[in-house]
């Protein structure tokens, strides 16, 4: 029990780590809503991309494209700590014959549940001439914004509203883009900005067996139910200040292509699987 209890209280610590804005750099591996090390895959060219977030229902055909899938376990609670055997486990039934002394996971059953999906995080990604971006969070305020939008629209807001709000947050996002690329110093860097988006559950039902006796045969030891959590991203690229453009007209480029992006957001968060 002990040993349970310190594993929670590890889990609740590292979930307690999460940095601020744009005073530090992000470099904590993500837990459920935090972004990851900014160690990902290099900038790439515009392009428009999907996204999702809020109370909306669950991500419908999108939710198969960067799922991670994140094992919420009560079994540390009511089946004794079984991660380790989960990863072993084979949704076919335990073979006819055995060994005496060996085990067998068998994944019984998963059930889908809908759920509402929220914006959990925005990660403003500055890539420098290293290898290592520089990556921070976006404050929280910016996130409700946009999940209380998504909910407006979700509720059948009017879309003069909606695209209103959008305007609102993209031109509000401006300025803390260009604050992050000073603190980097990268302000000749591309940047990208990563959505990250919790929602529905999935719940698995795994029992193990022992090979008894010879000739052997399986009895089951146990049985626990784990929940799967789902969590997707969305991460779209942008240029820099090009040579010969003013701060002003880079202002209006930002402005314009972060209230799209924050558009995109807001639409895949409002739908409904």
């Amino acid at each position: 029990m002990n040993r349970k209890l310190l594993l929670i209280l590890a889990a609740l610590l590292g979930m307690s780590l999460m940095l601020g804005a744009c005073g530090r750099p992000e470099t904590a591996v993500p837990v459920a809503g935090t972004f990851e090390p900014a160690g990902g895959p290099p900038p790439v060219e515009e392009t428009p991309a999907p996204s999702s977030d809020d109370e909306g229902i669950p991500l419908g055909v999108k939710i198969v494209i960067g799922i991670a899938v994140i094992l919420v376990l009560w079994s540390w609670l009511s089946g004794g700590g079984n991660v380790q055997w989960q990863s072993q486990a084979s949704d076919k039934k335990p073979p006819t014959t055995c060994q005496e002394g060996t085990y067998y996971v068998h994944r019984e059953s998963v059930s889908i549940k809908a759920g509402l999906w929220k914006l959990t995080a925005l990660n403003i990604i500055i890539d420098p001439a290293s290898s290592q971006p520089a990556a921070y969070i976006a404050p929280a305020n910016l996130i409700n914004q946009i999940n209380q939008s998504a909910r407006n629209k979700r509720l059948g807001g009017k879309p003069a509203e909606i695209k209103k709000q959008t305007v609102k947050i993209g031109k509000g996002l401006t300025p803390l883009v260009v604050s992050c690329q000073t603190a980097a110093n990268t302000k000749k860097r591309d940047f990208s900005l990563e959505a990250r988006f919790e929602g529905g559950e999935a719940s698995a039902k795994f029992a193990r067996y022992r090979c008894m006796g010879t000739p052997g045969s399986w009895q089951k030891e146990s049985e626990w139910t784990a929940t799967l959590k789902t969590v997707d991203s969305l991460r779209k690229t942008f240029r820099n200040q090009q040579s010969g453009e003013t701060k002003k007209e880079y202002k209006m480029f930002l402005d314009d292509r972060l209230s799209s992006y924050v558009l995109d957001v807001i639409e895949e968060a409002a739908k409904i699987l």
